[in-house]
C-alpha cells in the first residue's frame, strides 16, 4: 500500500460504494470505501491530513469529462463521470535519514497553499472514475 501512495492511477467501478474518512489500521486518519449493498470495507490510503474531491463533469452530456468543477455546490449526477481527489499524507513510522526535513508548498486546485514536510509527509492526486 504505501509503495502507492503519491502515484497517479484510475480506479474505476460501476459499482456503488459509500466513501469515508475514518481511523485506519494503524491508527491515523484513513480514506475508506463500503459497497453499498453487500462486502467489505476497503481500507485505501492510509495518513490522511487533508482531503479536496471535484467532481470530473460531462457538461454535453457525451460521455466524456468536459470539465474539473472546483466550486462548492450541487451538480447534476447525470454530468458526473468521476472525482478528482487531492489529499495529503503523512507516512505511519517514518523515520528520516535527514536532521531537518524538507518544508514543500503545493497549490491545490482551489488556489489553497498545503504546506507539508518530506520524507515523511507527502502528497497525492487520485482520479475515480
Amino acid at each position: 500500500m504505501e509503495d502507492a501512495i503519491g502515484q497517479s492511477g484510475i480506479i474505476e467501478s460501476q459499482d456503488e460504494f459509500y466513501w469515508y474518512i475514518s481511523e485506519g489500521k494503524g491508527g491515523q486518519n484513513a480514506f475508506w470505501r463500503t459497497p453499498r449493498e453487500s462486502g467489505n470495507s476497503l481500507e485505501l490510503w492510509s495518513g490522511i491530513e487533508r482531503l479536496s474531491v471535484f467532481p470530473l463533469l460531462d457538461d454535453n452530456l457525451d460521455g466524456m469529462v468536459d470539465a474539473l468543477d472546483t466550486g462548492y455546490g450541487q451538480f447534476s449526477l447525470a454530468k458526473v463521470r468521476g472525482l478528482w481527489v487531492e489529499y495529503q499524507y503523512r507516512l505511519h513510522d517514518c523515520k528520516s535519514e535527514r536532521d531537518t526535513q524538507l518544508a514543500q508548498d503545493y497549490r491545490s486546485m482551489r488556489g489553497e497553499t498545503w504546506r507539508y514536510f518530506s520524507p515523511c509527509q507527502g502528497l497525492a492526486i487520485k482520479s475515480l472514475c
